[in-house]
């Protein structure tokens, strides 16, 4: 698990062609998130996130769907890096503790495995002690009109 002294050494990775997006678009502002990539390694993909107030369910705790949300942009992204067109076909989230609202969050994804259009990621997320709160598994499909 990267933390934030490893993912400062990455680059930052800007999401400016998702200006609209549910997570990271400029018209949210209930999660604060940045996105980091390793320039030799188009299998990961990293965040650092804090999910404010507007996230929350019970009061003082992140809602779950925000909590997918955000896995879902960092997992579907390394489609986007490796020039996929792909789009989330199924999304399955353990939750293992609830997470408390404006406390600082990583998320790292990596690439699992391809099966001709099927692209199998994985996803956790956990805290500056490394504590695991969350962790998913997901499958991304590539139209069939974009498989060569």
């Amino acid at each position: 698990m990267k933390t934030d002294t490893q993912i400062k050494t990455m680059e930052p990775f800007d999401m400016q062609g998702f200006t609209e997006s549910f997570v990271s678009g400029v018209q949210q502002n209930n999660i604060e998130i940045q996105y980091f990539k390793d320039p030799n390694d188009n299998q990961s993909f990293y965040a650092r996130v804090q999910f404010l107030r507007g996230a929350q369910g019970k009061p003082g705790i992140v809602h779950g769907g925000a909590i997918a949300a955000v896995f879902d942009e960092c997992m579907g992204a390394i489609t986007l890096i490796n020039n996929q067109a792909a789009f989330t076909a199924s999304l399955k989230i353990d939750y293992i503790s609830p997470l408390p609202v404006e406390s600082l969050f990583y998320v790292e994804s990596h690439l699992q495995k391809t099966e001709r259009r099927k692209i199998f990621i994985t996803g956790q997320l956990f805290d500056e002690n490394q504590k695991l709160y969350a962790q998913a598994e997901g499958l991304y499909v590539i139209p069939k009109n974009e498989v060569e």
